[in-house]
């Protein structure tokens, strides 16, 4: 078992255990590629070590081995005797499909003395709602990246409460680094919304087959494939008949590739390739099965060769390509044939808290953490709506008037760009508006503001120096750095002219942790 990272799965896992104790069921939320599964099994284990009985529940058959290595735990399986003896302060790990027909476990489950722990891996997929209610004598927590109530109704139902980790830009750029930024690329050849048929959410297979198995779709993807340079790749379809189409297709102008789908008879094979990194098969085909329990660091490029009705399979999808290798890999590429930008980027903040609860349908897509990006018209780079200088290629981009009338946006990853290797401290109040809208960090910058006021107030008095060992924001009229962050982030005249009110009051530095943006 790993050791738990001090920095945030010590208190992450402080947390749940409170919220446990508090609420009894929980929802864990925790990106993709940040060690929820390690986690999990240090809660297993200390809940066992206490002589609580722990059930870890999972619905994948490569989910259920992995965790069946880092917990230690015990496995109750389809060839398991179904009179066996339940154990208290025992870990059992246990496929979805077959405690759902082991009625013998659950009545046991439900007869200890004290509640069951059950962890739940994967929990916005609705598969184990079945299974939780009839084992009613439990404390749960859920384990998802994704609690989205648009795709998992069940959520509110089950949980009681959410206790998150730190946001994915923590992850970007904290030092050390745990997590790729990307680039993203738009490939649809039209309007994707157009010809493919929505139903409960997501795209139905019928129509994703038809216009997938464009010869100008998929010949642009063929086209592609020596035009940017990775390690490993994986191209995930819509469903098994069209990755075989697209696996034919690669194979069929001479380059090496892999498929993973359930009804290959040499998909272990298939997978045992495509990870030597020696092989020359750089390439997975693969469908919806891969986008959860594989994890293979050195993926760096993602083809999107399937459009997503679904956010929270989006975003599983795209934590396939986000490990972060140190002196390997510190970016991934998206190249997307499905029109995807509507979900938004990868490295978007989204509000979890209330993303996961039926209010979350009155949302706007800014609410929703969803800011709205473009095309580049001469790279199909996705940059933000506003930009008219393309970050990747200089092309100037056309503006319309529905564009203008929307108002400034800066592009994410030039801004993400631009500040990199830069303390907080340093950033002037436009570029400081910047780093708290993309990353939805308000409060954060909110207090950086403040500090940098309280400083400038200080100065002109002579009596302290500057803070945080930043140089004061220079301009040609005396500096009120607050005022300025307030004008840059929409905000009305009042509210700088409160915040300086609470300053004077404040005998105390404004502190805050000057982090290096990465």
């Amino acid at each position: 078992m790993h050791p738990l990272r001090i920095d945030y799965q010590v208190p992450f896992k402080q947390d749940l255990a409170i919220a446990v104790k508090q609420h009894k069921h929980v929802l864990a939320v925790s990106p993709g590629g940040t060690g929820k599964t390690t986690v999990f099994a240090h809660i297993a284990k200390g809940a066992a070590d206490r002589g609580t009985t722990v059930i870890i529940l999972t619905h994948r058959i490569n989910i259920f081995e992995q965790n069946l290595l880092n917990s230690g735990g015990i496995s109750l399986n389809a060839d398991t005797d179904k009179t066996i003896q339940i154990q208290q302060g025992t870990v059992y790990v246990i496929m979805a499909q077959t405690i759902k027909f082991r009625e013998e476990w659950i009545s046991q489950f439900n007869a200890l003395p004290s509640p069951v722990l059950t962890i739940i891996d994967e929990a916005h997929d609705a598969s184990f709602c079945s299974i939780l209610n009839r084992l009613t004598n439990r404390r749960t927590i859920g384990f998802t990246a994704t609690p989205n109530y648009r795709d998992a109704k069940h959520l509110p139902d089950y949980y009681n409460t959410l206790v998150e980790t730190k946001p994915i830009s923590w992850f970007i750029l904290n030092e050390p680094q745990y997590l790729c930024s990307y680039e993203h690329i738009e490939k649809s050849a039209k309007d994707v919304d157009s010809y493919l048929v929505k139903l409960n959410g997501e795209y139905t297979d019928k129509s994703q087959t038809s216009y997938f198995s464009s010869k100008a779709i998929y010949g642009g993807l063929i086209d592609d494939i020596p035009v940017y340079k990775f390690t490993k790749c994986m191209i995930f379809c819509a469903n098994i008949a069209n990755a075989e189409m697209i696996y034919e297709q690669i194979l069929e102008n001479g380059y090496l590739a892999c498929i993973g789908h359930s009804k290959r008879k040499d998909e272990v094979q298939q997978i045992a390739r495509f990870k030597d990194l020696t092989s020359g098969y750089d390439i997975l085909v693969s469908v919806a099965a891969y986008t959860t329990g594989f994890d293979f660091a050195e993926v760096d490029q993602l083809m999107l060769y399937r459009a997503f009705g679904n956010l929270s399979l989006y975003l599983q999808t795209l934590y396939r390509g986000n490990r972060f290798i140190r002196g390997f890999k510190s970016s991934f590429r998206v190249i997307d044939y499905g029109n995807n930008k509507r979900h938004g980027l990868y490295f978007f903040d989204r509000p979890w808290h209330k993303l996961w609860r039926p209010e979350s349908l009155r949302l706007s897509l800014k609410e929703q953490g969803i800011e709205p990006v473009k095309e580049c018209h001469a790279c199909h780079r996705l940059i933000g709506l506003m930009a008219r200088i393309c970050p990747y290629c200089d092309a100037e981009q056309p503006v319309n008037e529905a564009q203008l009338k929307e108002g400034e946006l800066i592009d994410i990853t030039a801004a993400f760009t631009a500040m990199k290797g830069r303390r907080i401290a340093s950033l002037n109040p436009r570029e400081l508006s910047i780093y708290s809208k993309l990353l939805n960090k308000g409060q954060f910058a909110i207090r950086i503001a403040k500090s940098h006021r309280q400083q400038e107030q200080a100065i002109r008095q002579w009596d302290v120096k500057p803070l945080q060992g930043s140089e004061p924001y220079k301009q040609d009229i005396p500096p009120n750095y607050l005022k300025d962050f307030a004008h840059y982030m929409g905000y009305k005249p009042a509210w700088a002219f409160q915040q300086e009110k609470l300053i004077k009051d404040i005998t105390e530095p404004i502190i805050y942790a000057n982090i290096i943006i990465k």
